[in-house]
């Protein structure tokens, strides 16, 4: 990607938690699960995707 004449990379890493059998009551765990997930994707390298269901 080109800003201002310079070339940017970017990456991202994304941590997802599946709350849709409801099995998390709590959103602060939900956030919390995610979090973890995130540092997981973070840990593997650039560009990953974790998912917890």
């Amino acid at each position: 990607m080109e800003y201002k004449g310079k070339f940017v990379s970017i990456t991202a890493s994304v941590g997802l938690v599946d709350n849709a059998k409801g099995k998390v009551s709590d959103l602060k765990e939900l956030f919390n699960s995610a979090d973890i997930v995130l540092c997981l994707a973070k840990e593997t390298g650039k560009n990953q995707v974790c998912v917890v269901g």
